[in-house]
């Protein structure tokens, strides 16, 4: 919904990616006994998964469920009605479903993917995070993408005289669009494996049950291990 990316790409394009994201905060006392509350929780079922993590110290958990979904509509926080959750949940374990029963409020957001890509600057205008390039949350990487751009955006502009403003976020997009363009496209393939279905759902599965838990995460080293690039 930028405004701002209507001047600087006036002929970007989203497209639906099919999929809707609720959102809900639970205080911790509110949480089921049987749910470790100092972890992050993924359960995955087909064509959807939930997250659900820590916050604020520990007083409060975040839960995420993201489903298939085919309601395009505009907007990124409306209100869900609970009982829309609890029908989703039908099939869930009956520990998730108590989290999800212990949710009082839920917002609603459809989930959009660019078509193609498109210029991050235009003179002195730039565009950092989802204006730039939008993410799907399945590597939780979309805020981080954004911090990434802007610290790399400080660093080029630091000590650049204002004739030199242009040229500098010239830069700064040359700089990032490989590697948010590379983490969006392995967000979307991380989605694809959580909804996975059939077959390639049963490998997904026994992949994780032998697959050592460090050989796991050390597939996105490239992308955890991140350190703001040198500007000279």
């Amino acid at each position: 919904w930028s405004a701002l990316r209507t001047r600087v790409a006036p002929d970007a394009r989203l497209t639906f990616a099919g999929k809707c994201a609720f959102r809900a905060v639970i205080p911790v006392t509110n949480l089921p006994p049987d749910i470790e509350t100092n972890a992050v929780h993924i359960w995955l079922r087909p064509k959807a998964h939930v997250v659900h993590y820590p916050v604020r110290a520990g007083r409060e958990i975040a839960l995420v469920a993201i489903f298939a979904d085919e309601r395009a509509e505009q907007g990124w926080d409306g209100a869900a009605p609970a009982a829309e959750l609890a029908e989703r949940a039908t099939d869930f374990p009956a520990a998730l479903k108590d989290v999800f029963a212990a949710a009082p409020d839920w917002r609603r957001w459809p989930l959009y993917r660019s078509a193609g890509t498109w210029p991050w600057t235009r003179g002195r205008l730039a565009l950092l995070g989802d204006a730039a390039h939008p993410i799907l949350p399945f590597l939780a990487q979309g805020g981080v993408q954004a911090l990434e751009d802007a610290v790399t955006l400080a660093d080029t502009l630091a000590g650049v005289p204002p004739s030199g403003i242009e040229m500098a976020l010239a830069r700064y997009e040359a700089i990032r669009k490989p590697r948010a363009l590379r983490v969006a496209q392995a967000s979307q393939q991380n989605g694809e494996a959580y909804h996975a279905d059939g077959t390639f759902g049963r490998i997904r599965n026994a992949a994780l049950k032998i697959t050592p838990p460090q050989q796991l995460i050390g597939r996105y080293d490239w992308m955890y291990g991140w350190q703001p690039p040198k500007i000279t």
